[in-house]
């Protein structure tokens, strides 16, 4: 939870900086200023030091690959035979493949469904900014409220609410066409997809041996990450096609009846 509150403050101040920047040098600028800020990043990571680490075995190429081999079989031996983890890795490839490529399409949502006659270059990147600065506080709101109901036992009923807060949204959001009811809703459709996030990673966490939880988070993060540029392809098409409420409304729906 804290690790996400972090994470999500950036998606706030990232929104709300960046429009200046986009009007004043064009999206290369933008994408220049980000590149740059990952110089810190690598700085950080080449300054932390792991305390806590297992001695390193020396293993033959033949042996490494034959363990590699049976840790996977293991590992997909465990998420088969059980059912919480099978449907949590389940719904969150599903929640990859038809849900997050849809957060991808908010720029084509603010400049041609929520447009006016008014607009300019300055407008639309403010209006897309602000957009994504309210999903970023709905899913910093989220990480609080993980945060704090950490001891909270029903973690799959939290997951539940976060699924039906966002699918919600996400088909409201298909009917309007008014910017401040889209920033509201906004707010809950950032809300439920970093509670999803949240408690699919705590369940996966807190219900795995620690010798399987490496493997299993590999199968959960192929699930949620991998299956996401596939799904991508898709929703650009369709929203390409049919426009971005519709295909909004169409993943929305058959992701309630999935779940």
């Amino acid at each position: 939870a804290l690790q996400t509150t972090a994470f999500n403050v950036g998606r706030i101040l990232g929104p709300t900086l960046v429009a200046p920047i986009l009007a004043a040098g064009g999206e290369g600028t933008a994408f220049l200023v980000n590149g740059i800020s990952f110089v810190f990043v690598i700085i950080g990571l080449l300054l932390a030091r792991t305390h806590y680490q297992l001695p390193r075995k020396d293993v033959r190429f033949k042996e490494l690959v034959s363990n590699l081999t049976t840790e996977l079989r293991e590992g997909l031996a465990f998420i088969r035979n059980n059912n919480l983890i099978r449907t949590v890795i389940v719904m969150a490839t599903l929640l990859g493949f038809f849900g997050m490529p849809l957060l991808q399409q908010i720029p084509a949502l603010a400049r041609d469904v929520f447009q006016t006659v008014r607009d300019t270059e300055a407008i639309v990147a403010t209006r897309t900014s602000l957009v994504y600065a309210m999903q970023g506080v709905g899913a910093l709101a989220a990480a609080f409220l993980a945060a704090y109901l950490n001891r909270n036992p029903r973690k799959g009923m939290l997951l539940t609410i976060g699924q039906t807060i966002f699918l919600a949204a996400l088909i409201m959001m298909s009917f309007t066409s008014s910017l401040p009811l889209a920033l509201g809703l906004m707010i809950f459709i950032g809300y439920g997809s970093v509670a999803q996030l949240v408690y699919m990673n705590t369940i996966i966490q807190m219900r795995v041996p620690d010798e399987l939880r490496g493997r299993v988070f590999a199968v959960y993060l192929w699930g949620l990450q991998g299956v996401a540029p596939f799904g991508s392809l898709l929703i650009g098409a369709s929203a390409q096609s049919w426009g971005v409420p519709i295909t909004m409304l169409v993943c929305g729906l058959l992701l309630l009846v999935i779940f």
